[in-house]
């Protein structure tokens, strides 16, 4: 065969593998882009996920991607549509001898939940998306871009717009993901949210931790209203709060900021509430188990908390004043106070209101009390600076019973009043009234304050004169002795009043 003839031979014959490959490459490409391998790409998917998947198109990018666009995924025991993604992208990765691959969403939504999802639909959802063995799958990786995440129950939404992160799959058999957002509920937040959590998939998914830092967001941001019933519109949280499980048992920890809260939105549904203040605390660390306070470390402070807030539950409608208390450091574990190191005022505080409750006579005026200082450890009181200080009316004389001055005198302090008790009128007009109580060590001493050596508790007007009718004791007292007198005493209310109260709250 002549040689020209060979070469127009060898060169038909390479036309035709070439032309051969392009039809090739452009009839499997235009299976790819077609309508039935759509479908074949909707039925493995929605088989591998055990929920009904819709894909609008599959677009081939390059031989190792492919594009997928308008997904919509729902749940398999209603139509209930969980998952909206605008774009996905499946790339192959080669290491080595192992090929992998990583999935990339980009646009779109979530719904991790609602509050008529039923306990199979959480748990076909999280066996759709992350039952499975990724590793056997060879999937690495799966990042989300601009992706919104949404939890809806019936008084409470969480939304997270626009989070970006990936949930990457160890060698091990373990994922971690992490994401990162700037709204929460609507609110545009300085800097980013961030969402951890470390699992092991599977069937059944095991959640070792999950983990979300808020930064300084208001209220309202937050969405707390939704759970109070009522509009927290001052105050900001920022923290963490992180999920996790312990033998079966979910444990939440929670570490954050409380700023300027106005605790009469906060509480407003609470039983016997609003309660009226502000709330600045700093909580260290808070674990609940199983919905109980497992245990709580905190500081901060509480003021202009107001008195009347609790006259229904104590039957004293005229109680009066207000509360400030600044905690240092509180520690409570294992059902114990084990540390509380703190500082208290109480002004105002109606003496005709508290001295109902103690019985025995009525003592007219304020108190004033001051917490300087208290420091309890494992429920006993190592340490205590106490003030009290009775005011009297600013229109009128301040008066005392009688039946309260020999009660205190006698019963409480073990004061021998002496020919005291003969003059005393049913009502006696008082000048000075007040204590200073010293406790070391479950020690309590009783001190006066005023005078002419400063050891006088009560000074009274009898016949003109000034009298100082009650010192201060000699005796020691034992806190212990004097919690279980409070004790017993706190146990003849009425507490089936009390709780008729809280209910009709």
């Amino acid at each position: 065969m002549p040689f020209d003839q060979r070469k127009k031979i060898v060169l038909a014959a390479c036309v035709l593998v070439v032309c051969g490959f392009v039809v090739s490459i452009i009839c499997h490409s235009l299976y790819l882009r077609s309508d039935r391998y759509r479908v074949s790409v909707e039925q493995s998917v929605a088989h591998l996920l055990g929920m009904p998947i819709e894909i609008g198109r599959v677009v081939p990018l390059s031989g190792s991607s492919q594009g997928f666009e308008d997904i919509r995924v729902y749940l398999p025991s209603r139509d209930e549509q969980i998952f909206q993604g605008d774009w996905a992208t499946w790339t192959a990765i080669e290491k080595g001898p192992v090929q992998t691959g990583s999935l990339e969403l980009v646009g779109g939504w979530f719904l991790l939940g609602t509050g008529e999802f039923s306990r199979d639909d959480y748990r076909a959802m999280l066996q759709g998306g992350l039952g499975h063995n990724f590793q056997a799958m060879s999937v690495s990786s799966v990042t989300l871009d601009d992706v919104d995440i949404v939890w809806r129950q019936m008084d409470f939404e969480l939304s997270v717009d626009g989070a970006n992160g990936e949930v990457v799959f160890e060698e091990d058999g373990t994922g971690e993901a992490g994401l990162t957002a700037r709204v929460l509920n609507g609110e545009t937040v300085a800097d980013p949210i961030h969402i951890r959590a470390l699992f092991t998939p599977g069937s059944p998914v095991e959640f070792h931790s999950i983990t979300l830092d808020v930064p300084e967001i208001s209220l309202t941001g937050v969405g707390i209203e939704e759970i109070l019933g009522s509009r927290a519109s001052t105050g900001s949280f920022g923290g963490t709060v992180t999920y996790r499980q312990r033998d079966d048992t979910p444990i939440v920890t929670v570490r954050g900021s409380l700023r300027d809260a106005r605790l009469e939105e906060l509480t407003e549904k609470v039983p016997s509430g609003p309660w009226h203040g502000t709330a600045n605390i700093d909580v260290s660390e808070a674990v609940v188990a199983c919905e109980e306070i497992e245990k709580i470390s905190f500081s901060g402070e509480l003021s202009d908390v107001r008195m009347q807030d609790l006259a229904g539950l104590l039957g004293q409608p005229d109680l009066t004043g207000t509360v400030s208390l600044s905690v240092e450091q509180l520690r409570y574990a294992d059902g114990q106070l084990r540390y509380l190191s703190a500082a208290a005022e109480a002004a105002d505080v109606s003496m005709a209101a508290v001295t109902r409750l103690i019985g025995h006579g009525v003592i007219t005026g304020t108190l004033l009390v001051k917490v300087n200082s208290i420091v309890i450890v494992d429920g006993t009181v190592r340490w205590a600076d106490i003030s009290l200080d009775v005011i009297p009316p600013a229109d009128q004389p301040g008066t005392i019973d009688r039946d309260m001055i020999l009660f205190a005198g006698s019963e409480i302090l073990g004061v021998d009043l002496g020919s005291a008790r003969k003059y005393l009128p049913e009502a006696v007009e008082y000048v000075r009234l007040g204590c200073r109580l010293l406790v070391e060590n479950d020690k309590l001493t009783v001190a006066g304050t005023h005078g002419a050596d400063g050891k006088t508790l009560l000074t009274v007007r009898l016949f003109g004169q000034e009298l100082g009718i009650i010192r201060q004791p000699r005796r020691v007292f034992a806190v212990s002795d004097l919690l279980d007198y409070i004790r017993r005493k706190a146990a003849d209310y009425d507490v089936q009043h009390i709780r008729r109260i809280l209910k009709q709250q």
